[in-house]
């Protein structure tokens, strides 16, 4: 048999031997990727697993009337729709005087001597001139009255700016339940952020091991080829030697 021959022969035992060690190492990727093979999955690629319990947010429960309970320790709750329990009642309508010069039945008291002059008109002239008397004295107490009622006027508009205060703090009140329902919000969707991340980490971890492994695949597949060309090599030598001392 002659040189070429010979070289013809190594160079189709080559090529079975490296058919053979591919199909091979494509099989171990086939079974590994299929579960078939001794472990289902490939070396350092098992789920991880941890004692926390993951539990996935409803984003459809939340609506725009949700409000959630908040409750700090040592922090007295209190709503505004509640306040009314802690304020003296007082009803101002009862201090009203329609008619000044006639009273209601209801309102303080007038003497009894005002009372019989009204009754006793026959005796008009005497009661009249005691009445331009009282007449004087209510002018008199009519000023006094006109102070008060100043003084009245600037207390109810310290009172209604006092209110307008109470409206625009609780306005507040209601800014600061919305931006609460906000943060509440953020803080479902930011956990179901973590969620999707952690529940996504395992399957990255797969993937990134295949590629790990198919590489390795890549790279013994090269050295055997390397292997196998430098044994053939070896055995031309041999034989080309052999021939000539021949």
């Amino acid at each position: 048999m002659g040189a070429k021959e010979e070289r013809l022969k190594s160079q189709g035992a080559k090529d079975r031997r490296v058919s053979a060690v591919a199909a091979k190492e494509a099989k171990k990727v086939a079974d590994k990727v299929t579960g078939k093979g001794k472990t289902q999955h490939p070396a350092n690629t098992t789920i991880p697993t941890t004692n926390t319990s993951l539990t996935k947010p409803d984003l459809a429960t939340i609506g725009t009337n949700y409000h959630p309970s908040i409750s700090l320790t040592g922090l007295p709750q209190l709503n505004p729709s509640g306040i009314e329990a802690y304020v003296p009642k007082y009803d101002s309508s009862k201090f009203v005087v329609a008619d000044p010069l006639k009273f209601d039945s209801n309102a303080p008291q007038i003497t009894k001597a005002q009372f019989e002059q009204n009754k006793q008109i026959a005796e008009g002239m005497i009661y009249a001139s005691q009445s331009y008397g009282l007449a004087a004295d209510v002018a008199g107490t009519n000023f006094q009255t006109i102070g008060k009622v100043a003084k009245a006027y600037t207390a109810g508009i310290t009172a209604s700016t006092d209110v307008e205060k109470a409206n625009g703090a609780y306005l507040g009140y209601l800014s600061q339940v919305e931006t609460n329902k906000q943060a509440f919000v953020n803080l479902r969707v930011n956990e179901y952020k973590t969620f999707t991340a952690v529940e996504t980490a395992p399957h990255t971890k797969l993937e990134l091991d295949s590629k790990l492994e198919l590489a390795r695949i890549k790279s013994e597949q090269a050295k055997e080829n390397t292997t196998s060309a430098q044994n053939d090599l070896n055995s031309l030598r041999l034989k080309l030697g052999n021939a000539q001392n021949g």
